[in-house]
């Protein structure tokens, strides 16, 4: 025999009057059972299409994160080559500063530029020019 059955000959005996409960109450436990199944397995289905969403996101993420930290890596690389550049061109134009702090400033120029003037050296005789004008002053003399 069936359990249903079993339960249903119990209570024909001295409780026969409550067997029809009894076969109601056993349908609205299948019923509840019925639907408490389906509910389980939409949530399973759906725990199921979260777990999968879930792991996409995650992959989507470490995706992004490898990406990301290849593209930072290379813009690590660019700062790092740019301070070189700019430390080169410090270095550089440090040398030029000491270069110029060597040179003439304008004013000794122009302090030059004056005695040039007042020397004025276009006049003045080379060696050779002196030895002629000598031997043709001597020249002079013996004739």
């Amino acid at each position: 025999m069936e359990p249903m059955e079993q339960i249903q000959e119990k209570k024909k005996g001295l409780f026969s009057h409550q067997a029809p409960v009894a076969d109601a109450s056993l349908g609205m436990v299948s019923a509840d059972l019925s639907s408490a199944t389906r509910r389980l397995r939409l949530i399973e289905e759906r725990l199921g299409h979260m777990q999968k969403k879930q792991q996409v996101s995650d992959q989507n993420m470490l995706q992004n994160e490898k990406k990301w930290s290849v593209e930072n890596k290379h813009i690590m690389d660019e700062v790092m080559e740019i301070k070189r550049d700019i430390a080169d061109v410090k270095d550089k134009v440090n040398l030029i500063v000491k270069e110029l702090k060597g040179c003439a400033s304008k004013e000794d120029v122009d302090v030059l530029g004056r005695y040039i003037n007042l020397w004025d050296p276009l006049h003045f005789v080379t060696r050779k020019e002196v030895e002629k004008i000598v031997r043709d002053v001597l020249e002079g003399l013996k004739e």
